[in-house]
């Protein structure tokens, strides 16, 4: 409601729509209209823009993998449990459900722990048929990461995916500490890399954002639990977070705002007309989108 100032006591305003009506999507013009004891009187418009709450183009996920994807969370001093609930597929879609409140974002979890990415072909095709997903994450070949078969089993997953017209996320593989393997990390992480802009895939670089990510602990890479193989619960939830970005960059319809405009209040003077301050012109929708600040993240290629 605008507020009257100046005139004489009492002074009655009145607007058109009502104070406290409902209003559609969209602009709406409001007039108001203000009189007082000694029959003086001004007027006010502007505009209220309803917004359109926030959307995405693909709301059904699916995330594919090993242990890392079904979310085996390593501590700083605990060993390393499986716990769904702080994987990043889980931590994604509360994060999406609380962005996007008006639809419902599905983020299956197809994680499965131990699997090496060259037996995983069969599983992931039986996945695409039973979730049918819009949009694929992929990461698989943490347990075969020193063997040449990991990175063509991910080239046929890929190729399984674009078959079904469905976009998929590549993510190279967590930084190891500490580990046998460790040193073949970064190789095949390269050769995703490559994969990903060579199939025209979208590349999430889990390397880098674990490997340069602000988490909380003692030693090089904190993001890296303690069995130097899977992420803490603060690495799942940086990988989530990520990714929530990356999602709405990609894939965010919301409508654009309108630009809303309303009439200046004029100067106000002893007894001179009631003069209204400027209202609120523009109400936002409970499902606004809230962005926090950005962490450092991975790699998106196109």
């Amino acid at each position: 409601m605008p507020v009257a100032t100046g005139g004489r006591e009492p002074v009655a305003v009145e607007c058109a729509p009502e104070s406290g009506s409902d209003f559609s999507i969209g602009t709406t013009q409001v007039s108001c209209s203000a009189s007082d004891a000694i029959q003086q009187s001004s007027s006010c418009a502007f505009a209220v823009n309803i917004l359109e709450p926030p959307e995405l183009a693909v709301t059904a996920f699916l995330a594919f993998g090993d242990s890392i994807t079904a979310g085996v969370v390593s501590g700083a001093t605990a060993p390393p449990r499986l716990d769904p609930t702080k994987s990043y597929p889980s931590v994604l879609q509360r994060d999406l459900a609380s962005r996007y409140p008006t639809q419902e974002i599905v983020v299956v979890n197809a994680g499965a722990p131990g699997e090496w990415a060259a037996s995983a072909i069969p599983r992931f095709r039986h996945a695409l048929r039973t979730h049918r997903p819009q949009s694929v994450f992929l990461m698989e070949g943490t347990n075969d990461v020193d063997q040449d078969s990991a990175v063509l089993a991910l080239e046929h997953m890929l190729i399984a995916a674009a078959t079904a017209n469905i976009k998929t996320l590549l993510m190279t593989i967590p930084p190891q500490r500490g580990l046998a393997r460790a040193h073949s990390v970064p190789s095949i992480n390269h050769q995703i890399r490559a994969l990903a802009a060579r199939r025209g895939a979208v590349l999430f670089d889990t390397y880098e954002l674990l490997l340069n990510g602000g988490c909380a602990g003692p030693g090089p890479i904190p993001c890296i639990g303690q069995d130097g193989l899977h992420p803490t619960a603060e690495g799942y939830e940086l990988i989530a977070d990520e990714l929530a970005e990356l999602i709405v960059d990609l894939y965010d319809v919301t409508p654009a705002a309108p630009s809303a405009r309303h009439s200046p209040a004029a100067p106000s003077r002893p007894h001179a007309p009631p003069v209204f301050g400027a209202p609120d012109a523009e109400r936002r929708p409970t499902a606004a989108i809230l962005r926090g600040p950005r962490r450092p993240r991975g790699k998106a290629q196109p």
